[in-house]
């Protein structure tokens, strides 16, 4: 049975009502960090690729065939530990010049070495028990237009 988006919907509303499947905040299923990784490289820190807001807004998925297109910056050991991508996590957008662009996401679909999340954009890293990293992504773009 093919049921539209709206039934799809209605069917997930009506199961919140009942108490059939808990609402939550992000924060208590997730943890969101906002990287202050910039474009620049610095002769003192660490060569890395940088995933940046238009990375995210463009791609479904950032994967790994994806990374050497990534620009060439650099970040300092705390920087690249913090904000390294790893599978299951969503990147999404901060802030833009138009509202229309903010938090639009994109699944972090396997692990990387050298990759880290730059500027403008955000990192969801959910708690495994609680919520898929891939469900909330799809979630959240079956509701959104672009």
């Amino acid at each position: 049975m093919n049921i539209g988006l709206s039934q799809r919907k209605y069917n997930i509303l009506k199961k919140l009502e009942h108490g059939r499947i808990k609402k939550n905040k992000l924060s208590d299923i997730a943890s969101v960090i906002i990287s202050s990784v910039d474009k620049k490289t610095k002769e003192n820190e660490t060569p890395a690729r940088l995933c940046n807001f238009t990375d995210v807004y463009h791609n479904w998925a950032i994967t790994s065939e994806m990374a050497d297109s990534f620009m060439e910056a650099s970040a300092n050991s705390s920087e690249i530990k913090k904000f390294s991508l790893k599978k299951g996590q969503v990147a999404f957008t901060k802030d833009s010049e138009t509202r229309d662009d903010i938090g639009i996401s994109t699944y972090i679909a396997d692990d990387f070495d050298n990759v880290i999340l730059g500027y403008h954009c955000a990192l969801i890293t959910p708690d495994e028990t609680k919520l898929c990293g891939k469900y909330r992504h799809t979630c959240k773009n079956m509701c959104v237009k672009k």
